[in-house]
């Protein structure tokens, strides 16, 4: 009997010393796939920023800060950018940059998302235009922070990126771009279409 009060003198004992330690932490919210895919095209609209002079708050030589549409702002710092034409016929073009948003609010599939960097958001492109056809790979990687409504939580990203021409109509010429990989925990195949304009 001695040896059984003890054992349970002792389990009662670890039980306290649990339930005094650290408050246990709470999960942090997950978003879903769908949600996931929404944030990762809203971050499109970042993107298209760096390509809008009327919102720049600051440029130098290698960076520039561009104020976000609904709120906030992001912060482009280009780690490489080259243009090489040595080969006939062919161009290749390589930017890698680190995009950081700051409370900046973007929106995504009918969804409005609070973006921060987490650190920050790698983006690798490379483009090898050889006469007429287009070839471009990539990644995407790194983490963001992002509020939703009254959730909050983290995303990490690691995404590679590649496309292909859609000639089957020739008088509309498009281009399929892919990203494939782990986006917010989630396995995820993310297609987008875009029409290719002819000049000339």
């Amino acid at each position: 009997m001695k040896l059984a009060r003890l054992m349970m003198s002792g389990i009662a004992l670890v039980l306290v010393a649990a339930a005094c330690g650290d408050d246990p932490v709470e999960p942090e919210d997950q978003l879903t796939k769908e949600e996931a895919v929404a944030l990762f095209e809203s971050r499109s609209s970042l993107t298209s920023l760096l390509s809008d002079s009327t919102n720049r708050i600051h440029l130098s030589p290698d960076s520039s800060v561009y104020r976000c549409a609904q709120g906030g702002q992001v912060k482009a710092v280009f780690t490489e950018f080259a243009v090489d034409t040595t080969l006939v016929d062919t161009t290749r073009i390589v930017v890698r940059a680190n995009v950081t948003p700051r409370e900046c609010e973007v929106t995504g599939d009918g969804l409005t998302f609070t973006l921060d960097g987490d650190p920050t958001v790698r983006e690798t492109l490379e483009l090898n235009m050889v006469g007429i056809d287009l070839f471009t790979t990539g990644s995407v990687g790194g983490g963001l922070k992002w509020k939703l409504e009254d959730r909050s939580g983290s995303c990490e990203i690691d995404l590679t990126l590649s496309s292909e021409s859609d000639d089957s109509d020739p008088a509309n010429p498009k281009q399929k771009f892919t990203y494939k990989g782990s986006l917010c925990g989630h396995e995820v195949e993310i297609v987008t279409t875009v029409d290719i304009v002819l000049t000339g």
